[in-house]
């Protein structure tokens, strides 16, 4: 039981970080108008925190063990609240992004930390504290987004960070009260001897290049050298980080601990599954608020349904581990799942759709996560050294972080292009109708906003169906490359 707790625990610490981004997406707009702030300013908000975030994961692993990985839970618990108080306090644009990177350089390698920590303790507790941990992930993130649509129609904007403070607090108080008191680890080299420059020039990178993955859907492909410059700096300085972390005596990530085929290969999946969780996101949320016209409520509500479902099916997964079939087919059928959740998606967008017509989709994305995420974790991990275990997983938490904003920027381009398309074919086939035959007087004032808007609403669905039927084409594929991969079996 007391194994149990630790693990809940660690989850609940773990979940501090997937539930802030989300009750932030929810709430986004609501945010945007509460300080005053354009979409750049809001962007900048988003980018911040996931640059923080790659940055403070990059170097967590130096840290935790000149402190333990318990001293470093609650220090990085305790930088997450501040970020947070001044979150809720900002008045503006400027507070916001400040706040939200102090958010993400505290909440931002909870994963991390706590994944390795967990790897420190003896095999035969492992299994157990990976169970409360999970469950305390997927309970944060399934009411997250119900929590955070409930707080803002009711209290407004600031209330979501005044939850977030009180979860991080009590989760705080529970990890001092819970955690155990591991020894101290041999401190190699002092603070002086680390690689700072390289950890400096990461931080400068990620925020370039995360913030250019969110900037694009304002970039038009019109060939201007300026657009190209961003891309060759964040190359230019990932290369030289490389160069310095492979000659380094401390480097903050051994990447040739790395290079290892069942770990990239693993890497590979993941990342695709990232990528394709975080499309899901944008893509799910515009078809059900643009296209169909839900409230937000409502989207939210359909958002903490899948969650419920990754619950409940990781529950089943631990209880079933005996009689379930081999990971490899269990990762295939949750990409066939994913299809499956994308075709239905395409099909039901179309004007007049109800909710009952599109929760299925949500529950059956709700059962991916436990069918990938979970499958690849127990094999890609299988013959790394313990030495290495620390310096895998902070790759593995960087990559996340950049696969999620390169899902979101790839669905919003490939979104406004079809919106594009459509609305151009859309307004042809309205300009070739005859006014005398459709009205019988000419167009005025607000039927043109109407009909604007009409056709803005069905190239939303149609673009959406489009995205999600490529989707799923896809996401086949990917269910057919893990039987014919050699690597994770």
């Amino acid at each position: 039981m007391e194994l149990r707790i630790v693990g809940l625990v660690i989850g609940l610490a773990t979940g501090v970080d997937y539930m802030t981004n989300l009750m932030f997406s929810i709430a986004g707009p609501h945010i945007e108008g509460g300080v005053l702030a354009s979409q750049d300013v809001y962007l900048w908000a988003v980018t911040s925190y996931a640059a923080a975030a790659s940055l403070a994961i990059l170097v967590m692993g130096r840290l935790a063990d000149h402190m333990t990985y318990r001293r470093h839970t609650l220090l990085s618990l305790l930088v997450f609240t501040i970020g947070t108080l001044m979150c809720a306090a900002a008045e503006g644009g400027t507070m916001l992004i400040v706040g939200r990177a102090v958010q993400g350089f505290g909440g931002g390698p909870m994963l991390s930390t706590s994944r390795i920590f967990v790897q420190h303790s003896p095999a035969h507790e492992r299994r157990t504290m990976m169970k409360g941990m999970i469950y305390g992930i997927f309970g944060l993130s399934c009411v997250s987004p119900m929590l955070s649509a409930a707080l803002t129609e009711q209290f407004g904007w600031r209330s979501i960070f005044v939850a977030q403070l009180l979860v991080a607090v009590v989760v705080c108080g529970l990890v001092a009260a819970f955690y155990p008191h591991p020894k101290m680890h041999e401190r190699k080299g002092d603070f002086a001897s680390l690689d700072w420059p390289s950890a400096i020039a990461f931080g400068v990178a990620a925020l370039v290049a995360l913030h250019g993955f969110q900037q694009a859907r304002f970039v038009h492909p019109d060939g201007s050298p300026a657009q190209v410059l961003p891309i060759i700096a964040v190359v230019a300085l990932l290369a030289w980080i490389g160069i310095r972390q492979t000659g380094h005596p401390l480097p903050w990530v051994d990447l040739r601990a790395t290079l290892q085929r069942r770990f990239m290969m693993g890497m590979v999946f993941y990342a695709i599954y990232y990528v394709f969780a975080s499309a899901w996101g944008f893509l799910s949320s515009s078809l059900l608020q643009n296209g169909l016209g839900f409230r937000y409520e409502t989207t939210a509500q359909l958002m903490s349904l899948g969650g419920l479902v990754t619950v409940v099916l990781g529950f089943l997964n631990f209880q079933l581990t005996n009689v379930l079939p081999p990971k490899r087919v269990l990762i295939s059928v949750g990409f066939v799942l994913m299809a499956t959740a994308l075709l239905w998606m395409s099909r039901v967008a179309m004007p007049g759709a109800s909710v009952a017509a599109v929760a299925p989709g949500f529950m059956i994305e709700g059962m991916v996560g436990m069918f990938i995420v979970i499958q690849v974790a127990g094999l890609t991990y299988v013959d790394m050294p313990a030495k290495d275990f620390g310096h895998a997983y902070q790759f593995k938490g960087i990559m996340r972080a950049w696969a999620q904003a390169f899902g979101t920027m790839l669905a919003t381009l490939l979104l406004q292009r079809g919106q594009a398309q459509h609305r151009t074919d859309l307004v042809g086939h309205v300009s070739a109708l005859t006014p005398a035959w459709q009205w019988p007087h000419p167009l005025q004032g607000i039927e043109l906003i109407r009909l604007s808007a009409e056709i803005d609403r069905q190239a939303t669905l149609l673009a959406v169906s489009d995205l999600f039927a490529w989707g799923a084409v896809i996401a086949l594929v990917c269910a057919g490359a893990i039987w014919l991969q050699r690597y994770l079996r």
